[in-house]
């Protein structure tokens, strides 16, 4: 994040500026954002309650439906059950590229949302209220990686819970070159499922970051696990580490996959299991 006190000059590319703690303002940035949120209930309110509403099929993914009515789950479960009849490779071949247009970037860096580059809390469920927090160096990190990759937003919640956290994150610049939903996910063992082949990017070139790997169990290896982000860790570190590593990717040249075959035991210390700044540098 930015500070408006110190220099807005500096960039996660000068390593020199992580030292300093006092240079970030995520405390700053995230009361600004929810600022926002609490000035507009509208948005809030449909966060809170589209939030609520991916918290019960998240129950039914985790077989934990002690809060979810019998019927409700029954109906899910019909749901998924008429979707696996449909296997993959029949939606690949039903569906046409989600992107037309070619990338004007080199590689593409598909980035999850909730617990991945965001968390959402809902506070107090009787009075509507929530509060929004950004993973620390999130905002310097796009500003960063945006330079490099073609930046695209494939998270498994509806639109309607995510974009309004989408634009807040956007409010003063863009980063994300186009976003995809729910609705572009395929169910597999009642798993939304993003296949990230049918994004209309050579796959060679594609990197998706998420912090649950079933979403990207189709492709694996193109796949970097991030510790789960629930806004605890003010020091979390992750997206500092994978910013650096994505930076090597990116001047290697080569298929994706064999790069993060390569760095596969520093992604599992420093961005799986994230480790201090200071000790790394």
């Amino acid at each position: 994040m930015y500070d408006n006190k110190t220099n807005s000059n500096k960039t996660l590319s000068d390593s020199k500026n992580y030292s300093d703690k006092n240079y970030y303002s995520e405390n700053n940035n995230n009361n600004s954002l929810n600022n926002i949120l609490t000035n507009n209930n509208n948005i809030l309110n449909n966060m809170i309650y589209y939030k609520i509403k991916n918290y019960s099929v998240d129950n039914l993914n985790n077989n934990k439906n002690t809060n979810l009515q019998n019927k409700n789950v029954q109906n899910l479960k019909n749901i998924n059950s008429i979707y696996q009849k449909i296997t993959v490779e029949q939606k690949k071949i039903l569906t046409i590229p989600f992107i037309k247009t070619p990338s004007l970037k080199k590689l593409t860096l598909i980035l999850d949302l909730d617990e991945t580059i965001i968390n959402f809390k809902i506070t107090n469920i009787k009075i509507n209220e929530g509060k929004l927090l950004l993973r620390p160096y999130l905002k310097d990190f796009l500003k960063e990686i945006s330079k490099l990759y073609e930046i695209i937003l494939f998270t498994a919640a509806i639109k309607d819970y995510a974009e309004p956290i989408i634009n807040l994150i956007e409010k003063e610049e863009k980063f994300f070159s186009f976003k995809f939903y729910r609705e572009h996910t395929i169910i597999i063992n009642n798993f939304f499922v993003k296949d990230i082949s049918l994004i209309g990017r050579d796959i060679d070139k594609i990197i998706i970051v998420d912090n649950l790997p079933q979403n990207f169990m189709l492709q694996k290896e193109n796949g970097i696990l991030i510790k789960s982000f629930y806004g605890e860790n003010k020091e979390d570190n992750s997206l500092f580490h994978l910013l650096k590593i994505l930076i090597r990717i990116y001047n290697e040249n080569d298929d994706v996959r064999n790069s993060i075959k390569k760095y596969k035991n520093e992604i599992l210390r420093k961005v799986t299991s994230s480790i201090d700044i200071e000790k790394d540098l």
